[in-house]
This record gives C-alpha cells, structure tokens and sequence, in this order.
C-alpha cells in the first residue's frame, strides 16, 4: 500500500497515489484542447472532450441518431419484440402495452388534436405543436389558445386571455 503523506489515505498503486496527492496541491495536469480548461483526472478531460466532439451514433434499424453510444444502447431495446403489441389501426407498434394504450388515446381517440396554422400538420399535444411552429416556421410562440387559436408570445398575456375570453 501506498501512503498520502497530507491525509494518510492509503492507496493500492503509486499511479492512484499520484492521482490522490492532486486533491491536495490542487494540479490539473489534463489540459482541453478546445477550450484550455484543466483537469486533475485524464479520465475527467475525456468526458469533456466528448461535449466538444460532435459523434453521432446511428439506428440500423430506424436510422434515428444519437450524440452518445450509451444512448442508442438503450434505443436499440425498443426494437427488441416490436411486434408484440400492434395498434389496431394504424401500423404502429410497441414492446410496451401501457405505450400501445397511450397512442391509441392520443392518435386515434384524441377529440383535441391540433392544427398547425401555417402548414395544417396534427398534433395532439400543444407543446408540440409549439415547439413545431418555433423550430419549422421560425415563430416564437410560446402559448396557444386551444379554444380560440390565438397565440401569445408570453405567458402572463396567455393567462390573462384564458381569464378574461374563456
């Protein structure tokens, strides 16, 4: 065993020591390429580094990416049984059924779906649609009258049309 000599904490290797003694003296070693900040663990700066580096990881099946291999890992589990529990009306599937019962409400039982008024796309939660009408159309919108249509740039006017009109 190898012995810190500021706090006595015992270490299995002399590269753990080495690694340990930087709490103390306050080294950082491990310098980012990108940005110049530094670290006291190479493993530290290489969880970093990920954040700089723009890798995207891709779905055979379905195509959809990911920026992190741990991410599509766990995607890849939702292509495991995908026959399992089939929507009986549209070709839509789920390895959950509780997921199955979700679509069936919200695609197929929805009285509520919503229309984007530029492009006439459904959608049957409005944080969708609004987060459609911002990324495609370009428009901040931050709230939707779902009665009415109107929409709202900001939420204290949202509110009080809700009051005030409905």
């Amino acid at each position: 065993m190898y012995c810190c000599s500021t706090c006595g904490k015992e270490c299995i290797s002399p590269s753990k020591l080495k690694r340990h003694e930087r709490v103390h003296t306050g080294e950082k070693p491990f310098k980012c390429d990108h940005c110049q900040k530094n670290f006291s663990r190479k493993d530290n700066l290489e969880s970093h580094m990920s954040g700089h580096v723009k890798k995207t990881y891709h779905c055979e099946i379905c195509k959809k990416t990911f920026q992190r291999q741990v991410y599509l890992y766990k995607h890849r589990k939702c292509h495991r049984n995908i026959e399992k529990f089939r929507c009986d009306k549209c070709p839509t599937s789920f390895t959950r059924l509780d997921n199955l019962k979700r679509h069936k409400q919200n695609r197929h039982n929805n009285p509520y779906q919503m229309r984007c008024s530029y492009c006439k796309k459904k959608f049957i939660r409005l944080d969708s649609l609004l987060r459609h009408k911002y990324q495609v159309h370009k428009r901040r919108v931050i709230a939707e009258c779902h009665q009415c249509g109107r929409q709202f740039k900001d939420k204290p006017n949202f509110v009080r049309h809700k009051r005030i009109r409905h």
